[in-house]
C-alpha cells in the first residue's frame, strides 16, 4: 500500500530525528519508497501480473478505503538487537489483517505460498548493518524514550502490485498495477 506524499515528507522528518544518534550503523530507507508491504511476491514472470491484479481486485472487495494513524516506534527483532528499524500503523488494523488474509488466500490459488510469520502492519525506516547490533539497540532506545512518531492520520485507498529494483543506494519501486477502493484496476503496461 503506497503512502500519501504527506506522509512520506512527515517520516522523512522523523528519519531525520531519529538518525541524529544512529548515523553509521543503519541504512535509512528513501523516505519516498516507504509503504506498507502485505504480501512479498518474490520474482515473478510478467505474464502472471494481470492474474495478480485480479486477485488484488476480489481480495480488497468492500475493505478499501482504509484509515490510519501512525503507531510506535519499533524494530525486529526486537530493540534490544534491532535488525529493521520501523513505526507501526494504529487505525483499521482488522479491516487491515482481513485485507492481507484475502490476498494470502487469493494468491496462494496462483502459486505463491503463504507467510509463515505473523503479520505485523508497518513501515520500514531502516536497517541495521550487519555487526551492529548492541550499540544500535541502546542508541535507539535512548532514542526512542525521546520521540513520538508524527501524529499524522492518513487514508489509503489503493491496493499496488509493486516492483523493486535493487541498487546500492536501495531499493527503487515502481508500481506495476493498482485497485482502488471502486475497484478500478491500473496497469502501467510493463513489467
Amino acid at each position: 500500500m503506497e503512502l500519501p506524499e504527506d506522509v512520506k515528507r512527515e517520516l522523512k522528518a522523523f528519519q531525520d530525528r531519529i538518525r541524529r544518534g544512529l548515523e553509521e550503523p543503519v541504512k535509512w530507507v528513501d523516505p519516498w519508497g516507504i509503504h506498507l508491504t502485505l504480501k512479498f511476491l518474490g520474482n515473478i514472470p510478467a505474464a502472471k501480473i494481470p492474474s495478480i491484479i485480479s486477485a488484488l481486485k476480489e481480495a480488497s472487495r468492500g475493505l478499501l478505503p482504509l484509515k490510519f494513524s501512525l503507531g510506535e516506534l519499533g524494530a525486529f527483532p526486537d530493540l534490544r538487537k534491532p535488525q529493521v528499524i520501523w513505526v507501526g500503523v494504529e487505525g483499521e488494523i482488522q479491516k487491515l489483517s482481513l485485507l492481507q488474509r484475502n490476498i494470502e488466500s487469493r494468491l496462494l490459488s496462483l502459486g505463491f505460498p503463504r507467510e509463515e510469520r505473523e503479520f505485523v502492519p508497518h513501515l520500514t525506516l531502516g536497517r541495521v548493518r550487519r555487526g551492529a547490533g548492541r550499540e544500535v539497540g541502546g542508541a535507539l532506545q535512548r532514542a526512542l524514550s525521546d520521540l513520538l512518531p508524527p501524529s499524522i492520520s492518513f487514508v489509503i485507498e489503493a491496493v499496488s502490485l509493486m516492483k523493486s529494483t535493487l541498487t546500492p543506494q536501495g531499493a527503487i519501486y515502481s508500481r506495476l498495477g493498482s485497485v482502488n477502493a471502486r475497484g478500478e484496476i491500473w496497469m502501467s503496461g510493463r513489467g
